[in-house]
C-alpha cells in the first residue's frame, strides 16, 4: 500500500502535519503533547495509511470505508508507534482497540463500566478532545466504593477484571455470594493461578448440591489451573 502523502511518516516521527498536504487525505491532528498525536480521521485512505502498521482490519479499504460510515474514527501513535484506535459510534459501543486488534475496553463488559480506563493517555485525551470526554480514569479500587457497598459479584468481578488485580475486600463476597464460574474466572484471569479458598467452596457447596454449573466450574479449574 503505497500513498503519495507523508502523512504515515509525520505520525511515526511525531511530527504535527496540521496544514501540510496530509490535510486533503481527511485527517487532522486534535492532540500532540508528549509525544501523543493524535488523528481525527474522516476519509478511508488516511485511515488504511495510519493503520498500516498494526492488526486493525481498517488497514483494508472495504473495513475502512466500513469503519468511517458512521463517523469518524481517532487514531493516536505514542513516541512514534501506533497506541490505539478509538470509533466513538454506539453501533460499535465506542470500541478502543490497541495495535494488536485487541479492545481495552472490552465489548463483553457491562456498559457501565465500558469507558472506565487505568490508561493515562485515554485519560489525557479526555481532557482536550470531546469524543474522548465520556472516559473515566481510575488508579485504584477506592473509586468502586460504592460498588463494593452493593455487594454485586458480578460487578465485583467486572471491576476486578477491568483493574487486573486482586480485590482483597470484595473476595469475601465473591466466595460467599458469586456463581462457581466467576469463581473459576476470577482465579483463572484475576490471580493467575491457584486461588484456595475457591477450591474450599467449591467442596463446601458440592457437599450440599453438585449442580451443573458447579461441576462444570470444577472440571474447568482443574483443568486450566489446578487439580484438587
Amino acid at each position: 500500500m503505497i500513498f503519495k502523502s507523508n502523512l504515515l511518516k509525520a505520525a511515526t516521527e511525531g511530527v504535527d502535519s496540521k496544514g501540510s498536504p496530509d490535510s486533503d487525505l481527511g485527517s487532522k491532528v486534535v492532540y500532540n503533547q508528549d509525544g501523543v498525536i493524535c488523528y481525527k480521521v474522516s476519509d478511508y485512505k488516511a485511515l488504511m495509511e495510519l493503520s498500516s502498521n498494526t492488526d486493525w482490519v481498517t488497514k483494508q479499504e472495504k473495513h475502512a470505508i466500513r469503519d468511517l460510515e458512521s463517523g469518524p474514527n481517532y487514531v493516536v501513535f505514542k513516541e512514534g508507534s501506533p497506541y490505539l484506535k478509538y470509533n466513538p459510534d454506539e453501533e460499535t459501543l465506542g470500541q478502543v482497540l490497541d495495535p494488536k486488534n485487541q479492545p481495552l475496553n472490552h465489548p463483553l463488559r457491562p456498559l457501565k463500566y465500558r469507558h472506565v480506563t487505568k490508561d493515562p493517555v485515554l485519560a489525557s485525551l479526555g481532557q482536550e478532545i470531546p469524543a474522548f470526554k465520556k472516559f473515566r480514569f481510575i488508579t485504584d479500587f477506592s473509586s468502586f466504593a460504592l460498588d463494593l457497598q452493593k455487594g454485586n459479584p458480578t460487578d465485583l468481578l467486572n471491576i476486578s477484571l477491568l483493574m487486573g488485580e486482586r480485590w482483597p475486600e470484595a473476595e469475601p463476597i465473591l466466595l460467599k455470594k458469586g456463581d462457581p464460574i466467576s469463581l473459576y474466572i476470577y482465579a483463572r484471569d484475576v490471580i493467575k493461578g491457584h486461588w484456595p479458598e475457591a477450591v474450599s467452596t467449591f467442596l463446601s457447596r458440592a457437599k450440599k448440591n453438585l449442580t451443573p454449573g458447579l461441576s462444570m466450574a470444577i472440571k474447568l479449574y482443574k483443568r486450566d489451573i489446578q487439580s484438587f
